[in-house]
C-alpha cells in the first residue's frame, strides 16, 4: 500500500496510536511509579527583556529513560509581591504533560514551585512552552518562557552535535530523508 511506503504518514500514524493509547489507559494500566528528576540546569535571572517581572531559575532536566514517568519540577522566578499568575503549559512533539496544564497561582517574591509530570516514548530533546501572564493592581503583562527536557542516555552525556564533530575528523553527518525521483 501507498500509506505504509511515505514514511512521514506512518509515523504520524503511530503518533496518533500512541497519543490514543496513552491518553485511553485506565489508571490500572498506567505505570505504578513517577520517579523524581534530579539533574537540573539553573540560569542566572535578569529581567533587562520588557515584559512580566519572571523569569526560569532553572532552564533544563536532563532525564535518563524513556517510557517512565518523571516528576518534574520548574522554578520560576518572581520580582512580584502581590498579585496573580496565570501560567499555561503545552509541549512539543512526542512529549506527553500530566495534570493541570493552565492555573493561576497568587504570586509572591521569590521562587514559586511548578509541578508536573511528564513521559516519552523516545529518547530526544523536548520543550515545555510556558505561557505566563500577571496581573497586579489592574495592569496585566506577560512572558513566554521555555524549558528544556533532554531524555535518553545522548542527553544525560551531553552528547552533541559538536561533541561528534570532534571525534569525526570535523564532519557532522545529519539525518536526511531523501526521495530520488525519476521521470
Amino acid at each position: 500500500m501507498q500509506l505504509f511506503k511515505d514514511t512521514t504518514r506512518v509515523r504520524a500514524l503511530i503518533a496518533c496510536i500512541s497519543v490514543l493509547l496513552i491518553s485511553g489507559c485506565g489508571d490500572s494500566q498506567l505505570p505504578k511509579k513517577t520517579v523524581a528528576a534530579e539533574h537540573y540546569i539553573n540560569q542566572v535571572v535578569s529581567y533587562k527583556k520588557p515584559g512580566a517581572a519572571i523569569s526560569l531559575a532553572n532552564t533544563e532536566v536532563m532525564l535518563e529513560g524513556t517510557g517512565v514517568e518523571y516528576d518534574v519540577d520548574i522554578d520560576i522566578i518572581s520580582e512580584y509581591s502581590s498579585g496573580e499568575l496565570t501560567l499555561t503549559l503545552s509541549s512539543s512533539k512526542g512529549l506527553y504533560l500530566f495534570g493541570d496544564k493552565s492555573q493561576t497561582i497568587p504570586l509572591i517574591r521569590g521562587n514559586i514551585n511548578l509541578p508536573f509530570t511528564v513521559i516519552a516514548n523516545e529518547p530526544g530533546r523536548y520543550y515545555v512552552y510556558i505561557n505566563a501572564h500577571v496581573n497586579q493592581d489592574g495592569l496585566s503583562s506577560g512572558r513566554a518562557l521555555t524549558f528544556i527536557i533532554n531524555i535518553g542516555k545522548s542527553a544525560v552525556n551531553g552528547t552533541s552535535l559538536k561533541a561528534e564533530a570532534a571525534t569525526n575528523n570535523g564532519i557532522i553527518e545529519l539525518k536526511a530523508k531523501e526521495e530520488i525521483i525519476r521521470q
